[in-house]
């Protein structure tokens, strides 16, 4: 599961690196003042050679340090971590955390495995995104419409397929993933979830931006008892 972000890290170190290098390769330029750079640097402007060495010294230092400070902090990363950490927030924003935390623990353990990296229940669907290394969370209970989107390159050449759910309070969001597994989770929606209204169409969608949560559920029973 964790494949593509252990590349993603190792991208990360070699610019981390990259930028180190730059640096400390700035830093001798200026400190043993060569080829004249700073003296380069400082003609047409008010600023005095001597001057513009510091402030290069100064300007390469912060750079090592950075480039010092991102190495450690790629090579320290744990994907595993940062995915329990990013569970950790979302169950903050709710009015029981300790409790939230648990369940979703619980989801991820014990839930539908849709894809290595994607969990199901009937109260969440956890996601791992892989860069960088968080957990997108759709708490099924907020949901009020989901559907499907495809995004093609010219209109032709599909390039992304994603669940998209909206929520009670006008917000909404989405995960990426394959035709197939999105196709699973609305199907799910339709067999287990009568609250839910599924696909989309212009009347959902007025609907659902006039805030008429109770027409929506309206709709989404008759989607079940086949009326739409």
């Amino acid at each position: 599961m964790f494949e593509k972000w252990e590349k993603s890290r190792k991208r990360g170190v070699l610019l981390a690196v990259l930028l180190l290098v730059i640096g400390a390769a700035l830093s001798a330029v200026f400190f043993f003042d060569l080829f004249g750079f700073a003296a380069v640097l400082a003609k047409g402007s008010s600023v005095k050679p001597d001057d513009m060495r510091l402030y290069g010294e100064i300007f390469s230092g912060v750079v090592v340090a950075a480039g010092a400070a991102a190495i450690w902090r790629k090579a320290k990363e744990k994907p595993e971590k940062i995915f329990e950490k990013s569970l950790a927030r979302y169950a903050k924003t709710t009015q029981q955390p300790a409790a939230t935390i648990q369940r979703l623990k619980k989801t991820w353990e014990t839930g539908d495995r849709l894809r290595d990296w994607c969990r199901m229940d009937d109260e969440y669907i956890i996601a791992f995104i892989n860069s960088p290394a968080y957990a997108s969370v759709i708490p099924l209970q907020e949901v009020v419409w989901a559907y499907k989107t495809v995004t093609r390159m010219n209109g032709v050449i599909k390039t992304d397929t994603a669940l998209f759910v909206r929520y009670k309070n006008q917000k909404g969001s989405s995960v990426s993933m394959d035709e197939k597994t999105v196709d699973h989770i609305l199907q799910r929606f339709m067999e287990r979830r009568q609250d839910i209204v599924v696909g989309h169409n212009r009347e959902v969608e007025k609907l659902y931006f006039k805030k008429d949560m109770a027409a929506l559920k309206e709709y989404a029973l008759q989607q079940r008892a086949g009326g739409q």
